[in-house]
């Protein structure tokens, strides 16, 4: 069983439904798709799998 939390930590969003595309890329492994939660988290995802996912902290502008 995949251990990895299938919603955003911060505003409970699922991992499966991008709020926002920032882009796709095909792989040898499938497409990896980048994205951000309406909280502003990045994420990756390979289909169903998520791959990484920010600590939500934002840069000082």
């Amino acid at each position: 069983m995949d251990a990895t939390p299938r919603n955003c930590p911060g505003c409970g969003w699922l991992v499966t439904e991008p709020y926002q595309v920032l882009s796709r890329h095909a792989t040898s492994e499938g497409v990896l798709v980048w994205s951000r939660c309406p909280c502003g988290r990045l994420q990756a995802h390979r289909a169903d799998a998520l791959v990484v996912r920010s600590n939500g902290c934002r840069r000082a502008p």
